[in-house]
């Protein structure tokens, strides 16, 4: 290769570089912006989970607020302000959990819990998976609920989606200033377990 080819290739990869750098700063900004934005809303919100309840492995997730952790030290789950038990034995709710933004504007950050082992044997829908909302804002105040009385939730459409294995908000995917909902089903009807994941815009 002549000199003047090398030059030009790598004058070429410089730029090429340069492109794909540009674009991940890009995308690690609004990332940052989106993460931003959730920490502001949660306002001292943390999220633990437990995916035994009880030795039934129901699962629940736990919400400690800024209050509970005014010192420094190892506590209990128990100690949480809020906590989200699975409607049901082997659903292994808590699995995931994580913020969902906050999803009516009320000015309080809302929450996602999935139960991804959900099942509804008389739709033959064996570990089809659950996502569920709960609207903090709400709700009557710190306590423990049960993911049957959350405000909003989704079951997974076959036998075997496992959906709500992850279950989160994206942000504003569509721009209208609402938080939005994403449900992921790693399985998807097995055997083919190619998984799925769910954009639920808001409303």
């Amino acid at each position: 290769m002549l000199a003047a080819d090398r030059e030009v290739l790598a004058a070429y990869r410089v730029r090429e570089t340069a492109d794909l750098l540009e674009k991940e700063i890009s995308y690690l900004q609004a990332e940052l912006g989106t993460i931003a934005t959730q920490a502001a809303l949660l306002a001292g919100f943390v999220y633990g989970t437990l995916t035994m309840q009880g030795g039934t492995n129901s699962g629940k997730s736990y919400v400690a607020t800024a209050q509970d952790m005014r010192t420094e030290g190892t506590r209990s789950a128990a100690d949480a302000s809020y906590g989200f038990t699975g409607e049901g034995t082997e659903e292994w709710a808590g699995f995931s959990s994580g913020p969902a933004g906050d999803v009516d504007l009320d000015g309080h950050a809302d929450i996602m819990v999935g139960a991804f082992r959900f099942a509804k044997p008389s739709e033959m829908k064996i570990d089809a998976g659950k996502a569920y909302l709960f609207r903090m804002g709400l709700l009557s105040g710190p306590g423990t609920y049960s993911l049957g009385d959350a405000h909003a939730s989704w079951i997974g459409e076959f036998e075997g989606d496992e959906a709500g294995y992850k279950a989160s908000s994206p942000g504003d995917m569509n721009g209208d200033g609402l938080s939005d909902i994403i449900v992921s089903g790693w399985q998807l009807n097995i055997p083919s377990g190619a998984g799925k994941v769910w954009v639920l815009l808001n409303p």
